[in-house]
């Protein structure tokens, strides 16, 4: 194996683990916008629970359903900003994966290209050499 054939070798590996490492922060990222939505979605859930019941209610009762539901309203509203960095952190790994993807794919072709090049010089070289004559 020549010097430059180990070289590209590498370059492949190298591009094999770059691929990998952005598709493992991709998935954390899905992960944590998932997470983040599965919050939001049960604070709505409650927020949607604190209802007051049909006939009699103390005053007692009310003020608390309100201040719970003032509360969750803010809790939900404080978690827009980080769903949105979220989702914006996950478009962001899902480009790096791609760009991994496609020098992943790059190197790829380059060294088939380049090993059916050495093969060729190879074979060029075999046919063009002088044959030995054998003596019987």
């Amino acid at each position: 194996m020549s010097a430059a054939t180990a070289r590209r070798q590498r370059l492949i590996r190298a591009r094999e683990i770059q691929h990998m490492v952005a598709t493992a922060a991709s998935a954390a990222a899905e992960q944590k916008e998932q997470h983040l939505q599965g919050i939001a979605t049960r604070i709505a859930g409650l927020r949607q629970g604190l209802s007051a019941n049909m006939g009699f209610n103390r005053a007692q009762d009310l003020v608390v359903m309100g201040e719970l539901a003032s509360r969750l309203e803010r809790a939900q509203k404080s978690l827009i900003p980080h769903q949105r960095a979220a989702h914006q952190e996950t478009e962001m790994a899902r480009a790096k994966t791609i760009h991994a993807a496609l020098a992943e794919r790059r190197m790829t072709r380059l060294d088939e290209k380049r090993s059916a090049e050495e093969e060729r010089q190879r074979d060029l070289r075999m046919m063009s050499a002088p044959r030995r004559v054998v003596a019987r």
